[in-house]
């Protein structure tokens, strides 16, 4: 199939057309050329756009986003120079578009690949293929196909006080209670750990935070900005985006490989993190405060929908964070979207630690998380990370083989399950 370079002529193309118009091109007439971004750029802007507009959680997010500039990062580095961003245009574009299932998003993904290549590459088509093969064996497929169970016992390490509970105004079920059991992009991911909740620390922090609480605090820039509820391209996709300016002016390779490998430790944590989550089931702070004050803690925004410990956003946060900071720390810029109480603006931190930083203490301040919560996600989003660095490159030389796990225990049962099957029509 046909490939162009990624350098577009635009005055040289106008000033051609007067020549034949006018006989001479006009005086001072001078050809320009545009440089367009790096392919994998756009599958992050193109992605995180889709995701936002079909509201996706924040796990199947995560999901599109790994397999797609992983694709793209294997297309990309074993390609021939000249048509690398072809490749990795085409195999991003395709493996989205499968684990999407739509047919507009198909079409704008099929926009994003021509302005690198005006068909699919076959290189591309090989690498697509390699990649929706090895993301059929972690297990997602078979998970949206249980039918979870409705009760649960509670684990036997957490005290009966301490049992997470759908929270909200609307008592919200959990969001994919299994997709812990998926398998991990990374090997060496799948051993990450952190202890087991300490429940005399967390409610020595939990009735810190509890007793005479500010819920003004809790609608701050810095809680508005990392709230990347529905509707937004998640946790994950907001770092992703930031991303994209942050890595601006390095090397297309690096981008490529940086943005892949910032994906994937998305990805890892998220499993990692829905592991921890239901193997502990701790309740949130707007739960123990009913349970220890006998009244109702009325926050401003609705606490998502699944247990405590450890924090979600802390783990994504730190492990998209310490990749961006392999390349060096410089400022990176968030941009905080227009709300109802709250102007949109852009948010500069000076590095990609102190934006990580930010957002966990922002899940504290909102009484979405206990102190305790966030440093087992840091923990966690740091481990995701090295894993991700570690293991990126083997990718580029080869696509891993993967062997489906043993079958879920149909079984299974998990308390308040969520709605997890709701994306199914959607997503892959």
């Amino acid at each position: 199939m046909p490939r162009i370079k990624v350098r577009s002529i635009v005055a040289g193309l106008a000033a051609t057309m007067v020549l034949s118009a006018c006989g001479a091109a006009p005086e001072g007439a001078e050809r320009v050329e545009r440089v367009t971004s790096p392919a994998a750029m756009s599958l992050v802007a193109t992605t995180g756009s889709l995701a936002a507009r079909y509201r996706l959680n924040p796990l199947a997010g995560t999901r599109v986003y790994a397999y797609t500039l992983l694709a793209a990062y294997v297309a990309h580095v074993g390609s021939d120079g000249e048509f690398a961003e072809a490749d990795a245009a085409t195999a991003g574009e395709i493996v989205a578009a499968e684990l999407l299932l739509d047919g507009a998003a198909a079409r704008e993904l099929d926009a994003m690949r021509r302005r690198y290549s005006p068909e699919q590459t076959t290189r591309g088509k090989e690498i697509a293929k390699k990649i929706l093969a090895f993301a059929g064996t972690d297990r997602y497929d078979e998970m949206i196909k249980i039918e979870m169970a409705s009760a649960a016992t509670p684990p036997a390490s957490t005290p009966r006080e301490w049992v997470w509970e759908p929270t909200g105004l609307f008592r919200t079920n959990a969001i994919e209670p299994l997709w812990g059991e998926l398998s991990t992009i990374t090997e060496s991911a799948a051993t990450c750990d952190i202890p087991s909740p300490d429940f005399g620390v967390l409610e020595t922090e939990g009735r810190a935070i509890l007793t005479k609480p500010e819920i003004n605090n809790s609608v701050d820039r810095s809680v508005l900005l990392w709230l990347a509820g529905p509707g937004t391209p998640g946790p994950a996709g907001q770092w992703l985006v930031a991303s994209n300016g942050y890595l601006a002016g390095l090397p297309t390779q690096d981008v490529t490989r940086v943005l892949a490998a910032a994906a994937v430790a998305a990805f890892d944590v998220g499993v990692l993190l829905w592991r921890e989550k239901f193997e502990h089931m701790v309740a949130r702070p707007e739960t123990m405060h009913q349970r220890w004050f006998g009244d109702e803690l009325r926050l401003a925004r609705e606490t998502p929908g699944h247990p405590s410990y450890p924090s979600g956003h802390s783990g994504f946060s730190r492990a998209v964070a310490e990749v961006l900071s392999s390349t060096g720390d410089r400022p990176i810029n968030f941009d905080l979207p227009q709300d109802m109480i709250a102007a949109a603006e852009r948010i500069v931190f000076t590095t990609p630690a102190d934006a990580a930083s930010d957002a966990s203490n922002s899940r504290v301040k909102a009484f979405f998380h206990f102190p305790a919560d966030t440093r087992a996600g840091e923990s966690l989003g740091s481990c995701a990370a090295r894993a991700a660095l570690g293991e990126i490159e083997r990718f580029g030389e080869a696509v891993p083989v993967r062997e489906k796990s043993a079958p879920f225990d149909s079984s299974v049962e998990v308390a308040n399950p969520g709605q997890a099957q709701l994306q199914e029509g959607v997503i892959k």
